[in-house]
């Protein structure tokens, strides 16, 4: 299993993964640095979808030095090494029976879903959950996401 170092400046290095929720599918990008993830709902995980929304979200935050992804044939694709190539990141994909690899998105995903779920259950607005999470420190840093990527709160 591949061990990642944790970069010093935010968004040098980012995890992505897709996962579905409520028959929705959706991406998410997290970064190494301060956890923050960003997720967008697709109507195509196709590898022109995976670079389009790349392009919005490297237009927001910077382009990333490396990505962690696991090996889906999206990460694979021509389409997205090319897009590498162009934009000069590179990717690195975790083993396909060892998705753990790519912890930091699978945690995302995971944070995402429970968010995703409690919403749901509670009727109030998945964002305000999204933007509380951001805001919430970490117990083992006592810094929340936002204050890492940001340096103040949201």
């Amino acid at each position: 299993m591949l061990s990642h170092e944790v970069p010093v400046v935010p968004w040098t290095k980012v995890g992505m993964d897709f996962f579905e929720w409520n028959r929705q599918k959706y991406l998410v990008i997290t970064d190494y640095t301060s956890n923050w993830f960003e997720v967008k709902e697709l109507k195509s995980t196709s590898a022109s979808s995976l670079v389009r929304e790349c392009r919005v979200q490297f237009a927001r935050h910077g382009v990333p030095l490396q990505i962690v992804a696991y090996s889906g044939t999206q990460f694979l694709s021509r389409t997205f090494h090319k897009f590498a190539e162009e934009l000069n990141f590179e990717v690195v994909t975790s083993s396909p029976y060892h998705h753990q690899s790519n912890g930091k998105a699978e945690n995302a995903v995971h944070t995402i879903k429970k968010l995703l779920s409690k919403s749901q259950m509670s009727n109030t607005d998945p964002l305000l959950a999204i933007l509380e999470w951001r805001n919430t420190p970490s117990e083992a840093t006592g810094t929340s996401p936002t204050q890492k990527l940001f340096g103040r709160r949201c």
